[in-house]
C-alpha cells in the first residue's frame, strides 16, 4: 500500500510541477530527459531520495501502463555531489568510551554532562 501511495504521490508531484511551470499535457507523456531532470532538480533537498526515487519510479510504471517511452534514468542519487560521501568512521567503543572519561575532569559540571551524553549515546 505504501509503494501505491508513493506511486501516487510521484504522479501528482509531476503533474502538479507540470502545470506551475505550464508544461503542455502533450509533453508529460513519454517526458523528456530534460523534464524528468527538471523535476528531480525541484525534489531535490525538500525530498529524501528515496521518495524522489519512488516518485520516478511511479511515474516509470505511469509511462510503462501507458505503452509510453521511457526516458528517465536513476533517480535522485545522480544529483548528488561525490563530496557529500564520506567514508565510514570507525565505531565506538569501550575502550573508546574509558578514554574519554579519563580526558575529561568529572569534578566539572559540564564535563559530567559531556560523559553522560556519551554514556548514553553508547549505551541506548
Amino acid at each position: 500500500e505504501d509503494t501505491c501511495s508513493n506511486y501516487g504521490a510521484g504522479l501528482l508531484h509531476f503533474t502538479q510541477f507540470c502545470d506551475l511551470h505550464n508544461i503542455p499535457k502533450p509533453s508529460h507523456m513519454p517526458a523528456s530527459p530534460e523534464l524528468l531532470a527538471a523535476f528531480l532538480a525541484n525534489a531535490a533537498g525538500t525530498v529524501s531520495s528515496s521518495a524522489a526515487n519512488s516518485w520516478m519510479a511511479g511515474l516509470h510504471y505511469w509511462h510503462s501502463i501507458n505503452g509510453a517511452d521511457w526516458h528517465g534514468g536513476e533517480g535522485l542519487s545522480k544529483l548528488t555531489p561525490p563530496s557529500s560521501k564520506r567514508t565510514k568512521c570507525p565505531p565506538i567503543t569501550v575502550a573508546a568510551l574509558s578514554q574519554l572519561a579519563l580526558g575529561l575532569d568529572l569534578n566539572n559540571s559540564f564535563n559530567i554532562a559531556v560523559f553522560a551524553t556519551a554514556c548514553i549515546a553508547f549505551w541506548s
